[in-house]
């Protein structure tokens, strides 16, 4: 399971650095190392949202009310 002791700390990932991080995600869930639940909790702690369409978004960080769509 995760682990419940996560850190946050102020980095943004890059655009690069998402989808290597869904692609890691996405093998983790086919070898069954983790669950589709586990991946989104991950995925949201990076910093992404989940929209009702399934598709992720990026939070804006940067008070500039920009955003970036996802996979």
């Amino acid at each position: 399971m995760l682990m419940k002791s996560y850190k946050n700390f102020d980095m943004d990932l890059c655009t690069y650095e998402f989808f290597q991080l869904n692609k890691i995600l996405n093998k983790m869930v086919s070898s069954s190392a983790i669950s589709l639940e586990d991946k989104e909790e991950l995925l949201h702690k990076s910093g992404l949202i989940k929209l009702e369409d399934g598709s992720w978004k990026q939070v804006s960080t940067n008070g500039h009310g920009e955003s970036r769509l996802f996979f």
